[in-house]
């Protein structure tokens, strides 16, 4: 096959001069082809690798800044892959007050049941902010429990939830009755909270007295959970959701406010909070305060696989 064909007429040196000519605009083309093919595979694999659901933050990139300052090293090389990382994001107003959420839905299996994880944040709203990492990483633990995650984001202009407890929880009430529920393919009977630090604060003093109803899968309080304050009933809650109702406290044995960076004593917080719901008749409180961590360094990705697996 003749790639080049040659006019008749036109002398052997021409048609050299027209090869070396050609080559040299083929060349750094095919150069610059070649070279951008291990980022374009690099892309195409990030997008398209297998999934990693872990059950502690030193699998599959989960591991926090904090953690990593700590020591903690991890134990494969294994990441997110980029969907896992990607979540969708829309605005609420209830009553004039308005603030966003994020939905984390991938590798749900619409086929078996779906439930759902409301994880609220600590304050300052961090993990908001970088929901790319610790909110991927719990979407991934969710996942594996067939649980969509949603994160809101508090509507407090200081980026709290328990400073304003009334109104947020009316906001909380109204985001998941009119857009958490109604997710395509979610069960609201299998619905789970989950709270870090000032979250944890939220589910213990205003969402389990004041709106249980909305817990009916389980809660899950990470680094606080105190007891709420002259309270001692909870409004509607049922004989079921008071026997069976998982409530699980989780914080480090080093949080104790000692520390200047995390001047909050969760750990006793977490005690007065899970034996002020015991003392309710909550068989289901479960306690986990044996764990080597800080504030900063509690494994949440395994307290939430630990939670759900059990």
């Amino acid at each position: 096959m003749k790639i080049f064909p040659q006019s008749q007429g036109r002398t052997a040196y021409t048609s050299r001069t027209q090869l070396i000519f050609i080559a040299a605009i083929l060349l750094p083309i095919t150069v610059i082809a070649t070279l951008s093919l291990p980022l374009g595979a690099l892309l195409h694999n990030e997008t398209n690798s297998a999934p990693c659901f872990p059950t502690a933050a030193e699998e599959c990139g989960c591991i926090s800044d904090a953690a990593a300052s700590a020591g903690i090293k991890p134990a494969d090389d294994r990441e997110l892959n980029a969907q896992q990382r990607s979540y969708s994001e829309a605005d609420f107003t209830h009553q004039g007050i308005s603030s966003s959420y994020r939905v984390f839905d991938n590798f749900i299996d619409p086929s078996q049941p779906v439930g759902v994880l409301i994880r609220l944040h600590g304050d300052g709203a961090y993990e908001y902010r970088q929901s790319s990492s610790l909110a991927s990483c719990l979407a991934a633990v969710a996942a594996a429990h067939n649980l969509i995650l949603v994160q809101p984001l508090t509507p407090s202009q200081d980026r709290t939830w328990w400073t304003d407890l009334r109104v947020n929880t009316q906001w909380l009430q109204a985001l998941y009755e009119e857009r958490i529920t109604t997710l395509e393919d979610v069960d609201p009977t299998q619905t789970w909270w989950m709270g870090y630090s000032g979250g944890a604060e939220m589910i213990s003093y205003g969402l389990l007295p004041n709106a249980i109803e909305m817990i009916s899968g389980g809660a899950i309080m990470v680094a606080g959970g105190g007891a709420p304050r002259g309270s001692t009933e909870i409004a509607n809650i049922t004989t079921a959701q008071q026997s069976r109702l998982p409530l699980v406290w989780a914080t480090g044995k080093r949080d104790s406010g000692a520390d200047p960076a995390a001047p909050f004593d969760a750990l006793n917080a977490a005690r007065r909070g899970s034996a002020f719901y015991q003392d309710l008749g909550f068989d289901g409180v479960r306690t986990d305060f044996s764990r080597d961590a800080d504030h900063f360094t509690i494994d949440e990705v395994n307290v939430l696989h630990s939670s759900l697996g059990t």
